[in-house]
């Protein structure tokens, strides 16, 4: 049969290519980079998310009223097991008042031989079983100079003054014939001076009394007996001592006025407090004796720098002692306990401990002396500029800074009132709270190196919650807890496969986790979105609302897609009519058709109340043909 050439039997098309777009790990948020730079595995949305196990997340838990105190809560405590809350002016020790003569401002602590010991910003204080009380009352009394003459000469300086307490002990190398003995210092308090003297037997002591048995000069600071006390019966040992008082307020304050502390020691050298904050010295730290927090000697300081930069906070590097100066200076001070014996001409030998400054880092003044924290080996504190640590290099052993919160760096330069973020380490997390209610967690297990930030080893994963208005933070366990400007106190679940884990003391908590912007494998070629379909971690009461954005459009809810796309539930919260018992992971397809499109983004969300909510993988499914037209 004859067939004309211009008759062609019918064509079908080719069906268009099918690609894929997979999601399988996800990491974090990243507040940086534009929409369609950022890495696929990264959220530029990600509220109250944060990782599960590395490369997966969920929703965070929530928290519940612990207990709530009369006065904003300025600091937290364990002291014999038992949580001690400065809240307002008050002291409490597991719920029951102490004292209600603090100052109202936050606090520092730290435990030593069985005792707390208390810096409020006005006073020194400490706690000692049920006993409360003012340091100063407990001060050590330093013997500060032996084998002085009677008539003040001579003598060997054994300790410092104790700017802690208004005594001090001078002991002499008495004479057959002096019954009058000069002190060093003259104009002496009111204090009633006390004096020692070694019985004839070289053994026992004579207590003698003021005003019966001697007099004093306190303007001179002379001692002179009633009787001579004679010389000593034992050669060359000191027969006489003399403890008398002198006002040491204005020292005193370098101390009772601090508001910054760390406990710092290494093997041999003992242990000291180190203490910083004194508005009139804010380029001076001050350290205790050894092993003595109530023993401040008055020569026991350092200068660091410039007299306009406060010492923030300090960070412990191994054996060493790290400094940091505020955002005026930006300097780091490393220092090093070194013990020096010397023996004096009597042949005494005498102590002392130096503290001298190695490396100097010029780097990132910290912003706030509540941001110190060490993550793993690593102690980390807050800058200007964001988040940064302490490390060694590899090649020199040098210490300098790195940045590790590139990601959120540019959410934190927005935070207004810096310097009032306080930090803790929670399990693998460094976690910094704002008193906008936002907190800030940058995670140990996950690191990334980025080309933009060429000085920094690597930068950990970060995430935010949003809604916690934490005062203070601190972790009690495997318990994140927070004290708010409200005297309550909130402790974190720790059951993340409890639904009942899932709310802000019965509030809801959202959360969301939204894409880059998807443009599939050639972006400039017009896609049709066909499918879309999540991996959702075991959990057995759980919801999910999805929005998609065509080229950075408005939002829409699947909801109003064309193929009904609906709000999807694999169980009610009412568990006995919906939990079917199976936790297993759960994949949900849909079909999804969106045309002419240049690009894609999805916003996963879960706002359900004790519903976790997990992320395990992404999928969507689309075809491309022809370039895009806007």
């Amino acid at each position: 049969m004859f067939v004309p050439m211009n008759i062609r039997k019918n064509q079908i098309p080719a069906a268009p290519e099918l690609h894929r777009t997979m999601i399988t790990a996800f990491k974090g948020a990243d507040l940086y980079s534009s929409p369609t730079a950022i890495d696929l595995r990264r959220s530029p949305n990600c509220p109250n998310m944060v990782r599960s196990v590395p490369d997966k997340v969920r929703k965070r838990m929530g928290y519940f009223l612990h207990r709530t105190y009369d006065g904003r809560i300025n600091g937290h405590y364990i002291y014999n097991g038992q949580e001690v809350i400065h809240a307002g002016t008050r002291l409490y020790v597991d719920g029951k008042e102490v004292t209600d003569a603090l100052n109202d401002d936050r606090s520092c602590g730290f435990c030593f031989n069985d005792r707390l010991y208390l810096l409020d910003g006005a006073n020194y204080v400490y706690l000692e079983g049920e006993h409360f009380g003012n340091v100063r009352d407990i001060a050590y009394v330093p013997r500060t100079v032996i084998s002085k003459n009677p008539d003040g000469s001579g003598g060997v300086v054994l300790e410092g003054l104790n700017v802690l307490s208004d005594r001090w002990t001078e002991s002499f190398y008495g004479t057959a014939e002096d019954s009058s003995y000069q002190l060093s210092f003259s104009g002496l308090s009111e204090e009633k001076v006390t004096v020692r003297i070694m019985e004839a037997d070289g053994i026992s002591w004579k207590e003698l009394q003021e005003e019966g048995d001697f007099t004093v000069d306190r303007a001179s600071g002379q001692v002179v007996f009633a009787e001579v006390p004679g010389a000593s019966p034992v050669e060359g040992q000191d027969n006489v001592y003399i403890t008398a008082a002198r006002d040491l307020t204005a020292q005193r304050e370098k101390v009772t006025r601090s508001d910054t502390c760390i406990t710092y020691g290494e093997a041999g050298t003992g242990a000291r407090v180190f203490v910083t904050g004194y508005e009139k010295y804010p380029n001076r730290d001050f350290w205790c004796g050894i092993n003595d927090p109530t023993y401040f000697p008055d020569l026991n300081y350092s200068v660091l720098g410039q007299s306009n930069a406060r010492i923030m906070g300090y960070s412990l590097l191994g054996d060493r002692l790290a400094a940091h100066k505020n955002d005026a200076e930006g300097t780091v001070y490393i220092r090093c306990g070194e013990r020096v014996d010397s023996v004096t001409e009597q042949g005494v030998t005498v102590q002392n401990m130096e503290f001298r400054t190695g490396n100097v880092i010029t780097g990132r003044g910290a912003v706030s002396r509540f941001s110190f924290a060490s993550l793993g080996s690593e102690p980390l504190f807050l800058t200007g500029r964001g988040i940064c640590a302490l490390t060694a290099s590899d090649l020199t052993g040098e210490k300098y800074e790195q940045n590790r919160s590139f990601y959120i760096d540019t959410a934190l330069a927005k935070e207004e009132n810096r310097n009032e973020a306080v930090a803790t380490v929670y399990q693998d997390f460094y976690v910094l709270a704002y008193p906008s209610g936002r907190v800030y967690l940058l995670d140990g297990l996950q690191k990334s190196y980025h080309r933009d930030q060429p000085y920094s080893s690597y930068q950990y994963e970060c995430f935010y919650w949003t809604g916690i208005f934490a005062r203070c933070l601190w972790t009690e366990g495997d318990m994140l807890c927070f004290g708010d400007a409200d005297g309550k106190v909130y402790h974190f679940y720790t059951d993340p496969a409890d639904p009942a884990s899932y709310n802000d003391c019965g509030v809801p908590i959202e959360g969301v986790w939204q894409t880059a912007d998807l443009d599939g494998s050639l972006f400039y070629q017009a896609k049709t979105y066909r499918r879309f379909s999540v991996y959702l971690s075991s959990e057995g009461n759980t919801s999910i609302e999805a929005y998609y954005r065509k080229d950075s459009g408005a939002w829409q809810s699947m909801e109003d897609n064309s193929l009904e796309v609906r709000r999807f539930y694999f169980s009610n919260t009412n568990a006995a009519l919906w939990d079917d018992g199976d936790h297993t992971d759960r994949i949900v397809s849909r079909r999804l058709l969106v045309r002419k499109a240049g690009s894609l983004t999805l916003r996963l969300m879960n706002t359900g109340y004790n519903e976790p909510f997990g992320l395990e993988a992404l999928a969507l499914e689309y075809t491309q043909a022809g370039n895009y037209k806007k």
